[in-house]
């Protein structure tokens, strides 16, 4: 009869097949366990050699709550100064990569940019600009990073100064 089977490694559940109940040489050749009918057995699951169950999650601690909410907030920030900005009645790209490009290009021009310059928009679309409109969408793309730099070190202080979880996982972007 068709059974499902849990798959074994190292005390954990790492996959989950049909087998037929009596071949004993696959079940053993896998490491497997057959899963009794109606239990909802999921990889992750642990077995202690008798009994198939749920991992039992640690609670979570102050320094670790601490070091994912501070992972959180990171991203966020990333991903909002990374957003797309509108200028000069369209919008241009944000991220880190278009930010490195833009500050060469204002770099290396020492000034000015060649006849027909033009940055291309979020939809690839080029918008003809002199250099003093290149620096202004830098200086748009810096003016609006510079509060969410400073949102974002007020909610890492306010996490590194968190003394419960509660309070840790409050500190949201």
């Amino acid at each position: 009869m068709q059974k499902n089977m849990a798959i074994i490694e190292n005390g954990i559940v790492t996959n989950i097949a049909a087998v037929d109940d009596t071949d004993i040489d696959t079940i053993a050749y896998f490491g497997g366990v057959l899963i009794p009918d109606n239990v909802p057995v999921s990889i992750g699951w642990v077995y202690d050699g008798f009994v198939l169950s749920v991992p039992v999650v640690p609670p979570l601690t102050l320094s670790r709550a601490q070091e994912i909410q501070l992972a959180v907030i990171e991203s966020a920030y990333k991903t909002a100064v990374s957003k797309p900005i509108a200028y000069m009645g369209t919008e241009f790209q944000a991220d880190a990569e278009s930010q490195q490009l833009m500050a060469s290009v204002i770099t290396a021009c020492g000034g000015s940019l060649p006849a027909g310059f033009a940055w291309f928009d979020t939809n690839n679309a080029p918008v003809a600009m002199s250099f003093t409109q290149l620096q202004g969408l830098a200086g748009a793309i810096l003016l609006r990073g510079q509060p969410l730099f400073v949102t974002k070190q007020t909610k890492k202080a306010a996490i590194r100064a968190a003394t419960t979880v509660q309070q840790v996982e409050a500190v949201t972007w």
